[in-house]
């Protein structure tokens, strides 16, 4: 009888934590509207890759027409037209108990390199004194439980 409460315990604090992660999407989708009127696309997921690594994804990029150059046509855009969107999901979370790490797509390329928040402005990860003031194809953000 012992081990089923300690079961039942387990199962209620799983439920509570996927309840919680759905609560954080939806907020986090509520608050990436405005993006959606400024033509980008904003994706919100969830990642569990065990009982201590759960993560929340979110993934702006721009809405683009097909291109007959594939990714490398992507459109790329400014930080500072998501920046208030970005600055807002990091409060929130953040007040919640999650931690975050951001990447953003590389200054020629589209693969994703990662950068640190401070003082409202990226800066890469690898070299802190470098601010990322370039167009970029898409930013993810990372927030772990």
């Amino acid at each position: 009888m012992r081990y089923l409460k300690t079961f039942e315990s387990m199962v209620d604090l799983a439920s509570d934590s996927y309840h919680r992660r759905q609560e954080h999407m939806r907020t986090l989708e509520d608050m990436s509207l405005d993006l959606l009127d400024e033509n980008f696309i904003v994706e919100v997921s969830s990642e569990v890759l065990s009982r201590d690594d759960k993560y929340i994804i979110v993934n702006i990029h721009k809405k683009s027409a097909p291109s007959p150059l594939g990714m490398y046509g992507a459109p790329r855009f400014d930080y500072n037209k998501i920046k208030d969107t970005l600055l807002s999901m990091v409060s929130y979370m953040e007040s919640e108990g999650h931690s975050m790490s951001i990447e953003v797509s590389s200054k020629y390329v589209h693969n994703t390199i990662p950068v640190e928040l401070k003082e409202e402005e990226l800066y890469l990860k690898y070299k802190p004194e470098v601010k990322v003031n370039y167009l970029i194809g898409q930013l993810v953000i990372k927030f772990k439980e």
